[in-house]
């Protein structure tokens, strides 16, 4: 869920002068690398100190999809890409090892969702559309794809965003992908969109496989309060046009509510809680129940947060290791190479994160799921 990380998909700063470079890469820098260029990422060599009982699947998309299982690390390619399709975004896996891939042929004009099984190495198509994913197409009058895409941990449901508009946030400056919510049956190889839209700022299932957590752009005069703390979360919007609000939908009945500002909402695996982040990467956890936020602090925070385990830790991008002086490739002329993140765990208020990649390019998505090594090699 990522989550998918979604990486790629993370918001993009509005730059004066510049037409629609609201995407992940250009945020920090990074142009979209040629087709087929992989970028460096390398599992980290010895296995860190995790905790008993953490486990599951963390994916990330290099030229390939990579699946790395915790906590043994041990590495493997999940989805392997021809010569042309690019892997627009990622979510899962699932607690039955299946991931939602969005592959996007960006010459051909054209891109698919589908669903891979880890186990049996299968296929699900739930379809075949027209149009870039990545910029859509201007001249068929075809919009967009969100940058993330989250599959349910149970319940056999997709979700992502479709024909999505830029959206000019003022004060702070940021373009934001805004379209519809459309859920996905992959059973019945169904969808349908819920008559709302949402920002291209993540989804987060509920382990219920029936609640999701999106965000939306809300008016001032009808978002609801928060906590101010010393950590100034969200301080920058409060003379925005529109506030990014996290709301939790109901995917059955279509009904939603507004919990908390924020964005990148990532939902613990428990369902009690879900990380929140702002613009200037400060991070609350909110209590599902309640609504009430407290400030946690992940060290050396990149700004993408992949998982939060139990309430209490997550995976997330790091930034580099002090000494590393590992750079992006392939790289924006306008600012040039930036140091690459690393993927690791920490638990919240932990000074020491524990790597689990040491290296990855950012604009690759990344994602997490609970989905075992164990399960897939049918251990009891």
């Amino acid at each position: 869920m990522v989550a998918a990380i979604a990486v790629a998909g993370f918001l993009a700063i509005a730059v004066v002068g510049l037409l629609a470079v609201a995407r992940f890469g250009l945020m920090f820098g990074l142009s979209e690398p040629p087709p087929g260029a992989r970028a460096p990422a390398r599992v980290q060599d010895a296995l860190p100190d995790l905790p008993e009982g953490v486990k599951g699947t963390v994916l990330f998309a290099e030229s390939d999809l990579v699946a790395v299982s915790l906590p043994k690390l041990e590495e493997s390619v999940a989805w392997k890409r021809a010569s042309d399709p690019n892997i627009h975004s990622v979510g899962g896996p699932d607690r039955q090892g299946r991931v939602a891939i969005v592959v996007n042929e960006m010459m051909a004009k054209r891109h698919w969702l589908i669903v891979r099984d880890l186990k049996s190495g299968s296929e699900t198509l739930l379809f075949k559309r027209p149009g870039d994913a990545l910029w859509g197409d201007i001249a068929r009058d075809i919009r967009y794809v969100s940058e993330t895409v989250a599959i349910s941990p149970t319940g056999g449901k997709v979700a992502l965003g479709v024909n999505l508009e830029d959206f000019q946030i003022e004060n702070p400056p940021a373009l934001v992908g805004y379209g519809q919510l459309e859920i996905w049956d992959i059973a019945a190889k169904t969808s349908r969109k819920l008559g709302f839209d949402v920002a291209d700022t993540g989804f987060g299932w509920f382990p219920d496989g029936k609640r999701l957590a999106v965000v939306e752009l809300v008016d001032p005069l009808w978002m609801p309060p928060i906590t101010r703390l010393p950590d100034q979360f969200m301080e920058s919007f409060q003379s925005a046009n529109r506030i990014p609000a996290i709301s939790i939908v109901d995917t059955e009945t279509g009904s939603k509510k507004v919990l908390h500002q924020g964005w990148r909402p990532i939902v613990s695996d428990d369902g009690k809680t879900i990380l929140a982040t702002d613009y200037e990467f400060n991070t609350r956890l909110i209590d599902v129940a309640t609504g009430q936020s407290r400030t946690v602090k992940l060290p050396d925070f990149y700004g993408v947060a992949v998982a939060v385990l139990g309430s209490k830790a997550a995976i997330y991008l790091a930034n580099q290791d002090p000494g590393e002086e590992r750079l992006s490739q392939h790289n924006s002329p306008l600012v040039g190479p930036k140091k690459l993140p690393r993927i690791v765990y920490a638990e919240f208020g932990a000074s020491d994160p524990k790597t689990i990649v040491s290296y990855i390019d950012p604009r690759w998505e990344v994602a997490y799921g609970a989905f075992s090594p164990e399960e897939k090699r049918g251990t009891p």
